[in-house]
């Protein structure tokens, strides 16, 4: 768990968010785009024993942990991006000093 994401008990928001996204399914409440702000207002609506202000903090931990993902995502590309060069550039060396 990265010192970003907030526990919600013994779930991080994000696990609670999407235990509240299957639970609207299940009852059968359409919504567009899980993340979208328009699913928030309609989560707000159906879900009215949350405050606006719980469902606002929610929804800004669920993002911040969403961001959060994504960047260590793109490190971990950049990180395995660089490793292929080194051992590319190692490997080219080797064999260069064979010839």
């Amino acid at each position: 768990m990265s010192c970003t994401e907030k526990r919600v008990g013994k779930m991080t928001a994000g696990e609670l968010y999407g235990c509240v996204l299957r639970v609207a399914k299940i009852k059968g409440i359409k919504m567009a785009e899980p993340t979208g702000q328009s699913t928030l207002e309609i989560l707000k609506e159906k879900f009215p024993e949350i405050t606006a202000e719980q469902w606002e903090k929610l929804y800004g931990q669920v993002l911040q942990e969403l961001l959060e993902e994504k960047k260590s995502k793109v490190r971990s590309r950049e990180k395995n991006s660089r490793s292929g060069r080194e051992n590319f550039t190692a490997g080219f060396l080797k064999l260069r000093s064979r010839i």
